[in-house]
């Protein structure tokens, strides 16, 4: 599941661009996560995500 809004927003872009309704050269990170995940992954990331739970950016990993 998408840690930040942005990540489902980028979702959201591919599962646009599997549809057709979005040219693959609008977002190339939204091109490679539509090469890397199933139609069904997609649409479970854009639609089934309650956005109130989501941060706006996704926190940096802490250094060990």
């Amino acid at each position: 599941m998408p840690v930040s809004k942005n990540q489902r927003a980028l979702a959201c872009m591919a599962e646009k661009m599997m549809d057709g309704e979005m040219k693959h050269t609008y977002s190339e990170q939204a091109h490679k996560m539509m090469q890397s995940m199933s139609k069904e992954k997609l649409h479970e990331w854009c639609h089934s995500t309650d956005e109130e739970m989501m941060a706006e950016k996704k926190e940096p990993m802490m250094e060990k």
